[in-house]
């Protein structure tokens, strides 16, 4: 017990530090960049967030749901190889496309493009870090990200005018650090011939895993758009703010399966990887419920100095934003569960119907009763997947884990 109380700890403590230092760059970019070079930097990193959820589904969850097999040395050296490569490609393809745009648009996609790549080896070594139970090493590699992050605002804000390419740089300049200290503590070896070993060793689970990454972020923006093309930009805006205030929790949950699905592989009986599932889905749900009472004791004068004007429009939406923080609790415990055993098809299928009950009952809603039935009808179809992955995970028992076997009986 102790040494997985040890590892969720540094996993908690790395992730904490990086999220919290996330928070702090998103504030400092809003409140210094113009309306146009906002936008560009939203824009960029949207594609950037699309990039890194492509790595990891080609690496580092590949590697959580094989710790039960004790991933070699070569299994390592693969999987980050394969996150450079696709850092390599995605950060050409970005200075391709800031060649063909213009002003501000093509200056961000540039500057992304030369540092987009080192944030991926970040992201894919201390995700490689956790998943193979070196947490320690993966808190380290998220400090010297943090502590040089600090280094390079502070000397930005201090010496010049913050633009969309400074801010960048800043923040690309901390990653390239944090990606040297991440290969070095992963004690990787990077080589082309690993990552096409690895891909082609492990195709048949990436293969569901990228449907899923690219298929959850698809979804996710074809419902935004239609939306807003149903009602106006306005309107997207008092939902996001309301979403905002369930920021931290929603943070929390996309950190959580990359600290539980190691723990949920390595279990060794069926009430051992349901205890882990409960869990992951407690702690975020009973802190959404938190977060909600303290919405509603919260003074205005309080609720108007962190969102300002749209305090309170999104103090309106805060009930279908608890209810869709719960759903996605409720979900996040369950597909810990399904990949500890490795049932990366059923969680393919349930994120595409996911996706598709958000796109309908959400423009539903829109189209019924304007954005509030809009709010209720995407909280809807999350707590109803959850409630059907969780039925997918009781109807299996140990028998039903697939176990992955090791890279050399495949090579």
């Amino acid at each position: 017990m102790r040494p997985v109380i040890s590892r969720i700890s540094w996993s908690v403590a790395g992730q904490a530090m990086s999220s919290l230092t996330n928070f702090a760059v998103a504030y400092i970019v809003a409140r210094e960049l113009g309306l146009a070079e906002l936008g560009a930097f939203v824009l960029v990193f949207a594609l950037h967030a699309l990039l890194i959820e492509t790595s990891r589904a080609t690496s580092a969850e590949v590697l959580a749901m094989e710790v039960a097999s004790e991933p070699t040395t070569d299994d390592i050296d693969g999987a980050i190889s394969t996150v450079c490569v696709i850092g390599i490609l995605g950060g050409l393809s970005f200075i391709i496309a800031g060649a063909f745009t213009t002003s501000v648009t093509s200056e961000a996609l540039t500057a992304i493009g030369l540092f987009t790549t080192f944030a991926a080896i970040q992201d894919g070594t201390r995700n490689t870090l956790i998943a193979i139970g070196k947490a320690k090493q993966a808190a380290i590699s998220d400090f010297v990200w943090v502590l040089t992050q600090v280094t390079t605002f502070t000397i930005v804000l201090s010496w010049s005018t913050v633009t969309v390419s400074s801010a960048i740089a800043a923040w690309g300049t901390a990653a390239a650090v944090a990606a040297f200290a991440g290969v070095r503590l992963a004690n990787a070896r990077l080589s082309a011939l690993a990552s096409l070993q690895w891909i082609g060793s492990r195709r048949a689970v990436i293969r569901p895993l990228l449907l899923e990454a690219v298929g959850r972020a698809g979804f996710l923006q074809l419902a935004t758009i239609v939306i807003v093309s149903i009602l106006t930009i306005d309107e997207l805006g008092r939902l996001r703010a309301s979403e905002m205030l369930f920021g931290p929790i929603a943070a929390l949950i996309i950190v959580i399966p990359h600290i539980a699905v190691p723990e949920a592989t390595r279990a060794r009986s069926d009430g051992a990887l349901r205890t882990v599932a409960l869990a992951s889905s407690f702690v975020p749900a009973a802190a959404a419920i938190l977060l909600l009472v303290s919405i509603g004791l919260t003074p205005d004068s309080f609720g108007e100095v962190l969102l300002a004007d749209n305090w309170e429009p999104a103090r309106a939406l805060a009930l279908p934003a608890a209810a869709l923080t719960f759903g996605s609790a409720a979900l996040v415990g369950a597909f810990v569960g399904l990949r500890g055993r490795g049932r990366v098809r059923e969680t393919l299928q349930l994120r595409i119907l996911g996706g598709v009950l958000v796109l309908t009952l959400g423009s539903c809603g829109a189209l019924i009763d304007g954005i509030t039935l809009a709010a209720w009808g995407i909280a809807l179809a999350r707590m109803l997947i959850a409630g059907a992955a969780w039925v997918c995970l009781a109807r299996m028992s140990d028998q039903d884990k697939i176990t992955l076997p090791p890279a050399e009986a495949i090579r």
